[in-house]
């Protein structure tokens, strides 16, 4: 219990500081407060974590390259995601004098569908992806493929096909994606470490989900005129812009650290 409320303070004091500071001023106590807060229980928690017999999650995992490539992909991997579905499913529906398409929120929805087959059938490329590609390119490779999403939507946003050919792209790459971190993680660690390994890899995950919201919320505010409820057509070129960043430190990240050997055992663990 400790260590679930020293982590859910940081990374809430963490979000609200980066979705109000456009209101509060980024400079101001308020932000600053809130940013503050978020380093000092963050140090906090990692502190008791490396030092309770019994831990959220062993911080220690994270000197092991592929699992911190693992957790840090994944994290960036949520933000890019959500950043997409975001501004998406706010493009379709904006009026058309704004550059939207004017679509009703059925249609918006039904914009996740061709996301959903695309993250099926990455189970089908990833295996077939195995057989000629090394296993340490799977993510750099999901990370080029996001860019080509985000550079879909950035180019045909303003056409239905464009935005459902940008849409099962990036289903086949967060699919590569969310289905190879957990293989690094369970490769990398001691049998008695993977459950909280991956649980804390889903919580990653989720916690990239809020940043993703927060960023296209921010980015979009950033370009919405004085009194208009709408973003102009610029906002959206930006988030993709901020997409195509994010997919590329996903890239560079996951290729950087690369796999080592697989761990047979762990410390307490017989063999």
């Amino acid at each position: 219990m400790p260590g679930t409320v020293l982590f859910a303070l940081p990374v809430t004091a963490l979000i609200l500081a980066t979705s109000e500071g456009g209101n509060w001023g980024w400079a101001s106590s308020a932000t600053l407060t809130a940013g503050g807060t978020a380093l000092l229980v963050g140090a906090a928690w990692a502190w008791y974590e490396t030092r309770t017999e019994h831990p959220l999650v062993d911080l220690r995992q994270l000197r092991v390259r592929p699992v911190l490539s693992a957790h840090v992909t994944v994290l960036l991997a949520g933000i890019g995601m959500y950043l997409l579905l975001s501004v998406s499913t706010r493009m379709i529906q904006a009026p058309s004098t704004t550059g939207g398409l004017d679509k009703s929120a059925v249609v918006a929805g039904l914009l996740m569908l061709p996301q959903a087959l695309g993250s099926l059938a990455s189970g089908w490329i990833t295996r077939r992806l195995g057989r000629w590609l090394p296993a340490r390119w799977t993510l750099p490779l999901a990370g080029v493929v996001m860019m080509f999403a985000m550079a879909l939507f950035a180019l045909w946003r303003h056409s239905l096909p464009g935005l459902v050919a940008a849409m099962l792209v990036a289903g086949i790459g967060i699919g590569i994606i969310f289905s190879t971190a957990p293989g690094l993680i369970v490769e990398n660690t001691g049998r008695d470490q993977r459950g909280s390994a991956l649980g804390f890899n889903q919580v990653f995950r989720y916690v990239g989900y809020g940043f993703g919201s927060v960023l296209t919320a921010v980015v979009l505010e950033s370009r919405t005129p004085h009194g208009s409820p709408y973003p102009d057509d610029s906002g959206y070129v930006v988030a993709a812009l901020a997409g195509v960043i994010i997919w590329l430190l996903v890239a560079v990240v996951s290729g950087v650290t690369g796999r080592r050997r697989p761990v047979q055992a762990s410390s307490g663990e017989k063999t």
